[in-house]
């Protein structure tokens, strides 16, 4: 797309003011990265260094790239795909200097092709240029805590829709979460157009308290509990079954260990000392941890089917498209033989 486009660093100068809220969450992974390898070179651990980039190319590719594919598909040339481009050079020019003295001669070939291609004044090799230093105001830790967050929420959506055996492309009406964290809720809410899309669901909302979403059933470790109490477990175990497994959990959560009275005496639960398993509410799939849970509502209307259909269809001409080996730019027409409900799914939308 940058090929197409005719994109030249030098020539694209962006403004603060020109940068997404994507553009400057991955810059400061970027410094935040850059400054934890500058640490793990001067300590010679090259491993913690290569183990950190693993976890920064992953947010990279399967997050800023991806969800930046449509600022680089559009056909306007406009500040915003261009600030896209931009972004996504300095991170990877600065990503392939950070790595340079690990990975000598990839580095060396990736800077040719990306820089040297496009920069004739650059150095001639990766080596010669400066390693680059961590810019600790394009730093914002609150960004970092609240995006994370936010791909967090995602993933637990989607391992909801594994759990019910319900693929991305079938469309669902609600999703919902429940988050202790006022500033990090109010952020999903306000950035909710990313997460309906990631999870293709038609709305979100937050819910006061995840038993809204799921339950917890609460048993016993036998191995261990008979290890530390012996002839009590058979009282520990009738005792648990009496509990609900919330009130447990939130204790535990709250102070590390759960009080359990015994009658004459008390003993102290330790999250080890219990097999916690999670039972989704009626027509939902769940999933979650301590601090946050995301509840998917499984019942489908006869438009989400069809448009589960339309989105089937979307695929197949796609993978035909890459079959034919059509360009980026080329323009497709396409012809459709259908009946029956395709043909209401297609008229629908």
């Amino acid at each position: 797309y940058a090929a197409v486009d005719g994109f030249d660093p030098k020539r694209d100068e962006i403004l603060e003011a020109d940068l997404q809220l994507m553009d400057k969450w991955i810059l400061s992974k970027l410094h935040s990265f850059i400054k934890d390898s500058q640490l793990s070179l001067e300590e010679f651990r090259a491993d913690k260094l290569m183990k950190k980039f693993e976890v920064f190319l992953e947010e990279l590719s399967n997050w800023y790239i991806r969800r930046s594919r449509r600022r680089f598909w559009k056909s306007e040339d406009d500040i915003d795909k261009k600030a896209a481009y931009k972004v996504l050079y300095e991170v990877l020019y600065s990503s392939i200097k950070v790595l340079a003295p690990v990975l000598p001669f990839v580095t060396e070939n990736i800077y040719q092709n990306l820089v040297r291609n496009l920069d004739d004044n650059a150095p001639e090799s990766i080596h010669l240029c400066d390693y680059p230093k961590a810019d600790e105001s394009k730093i914002d830790i609150d960004l970092i805590e609240k995006i994370d967050s936010l791909r967090k929420l995602v993933e637990y959506g989607r391992s909801a829709r594994n759990k019910a055996n319900i693929k991305i492309r079938q469309p669902l009406s609600k999703l919902s979460f429940n988050i202790n964290d006022d500033n990090i809720a109010n952020f999903i809410i306000d950035q909710q157009s990313i997460v309906l899309d990631e999870l293709n669901v038609k709305t979100l909302i937050r819910v006061e308290s995840e038993s809204e979403l799921i339950k917890y059933d609460i048993k016993p470790n036998l191995p261990l509990l008979g290890q530390k109490f012996g002839k009590d477990l058979d009282l520990i175990r009738k005792s648990l079954n009496d509990i609900d497994g919330m009130k447990i959990l939130k204790e535990i959560r709250k102070n590390k260990k759960y009080k359990l009275d015994l009658g004459e005496k008390s003993v102290f639960l330790l999250r080890e000392d219990l097999l916690i398993d999670t039972i989704p509410n009626d027509g939902i799939s769940s999933n979650g941890d301590d601090n946050l849970t995301v509840g998917i509502t499984l019942k489908l209307d006869k438009n989400l089917i069809m448009e589960g259909h339309v989105r089937d269809i979307i695929r197949q001409v796609q993978t035909m498209r890459k079959n034919a080996n059509f360009a980026v730019e080329d323009r497709i027409k396409v012809y459709m033989n259908i009946n029956n409900t395709i043909k209401d799914a297609i008229s629908t939308f």
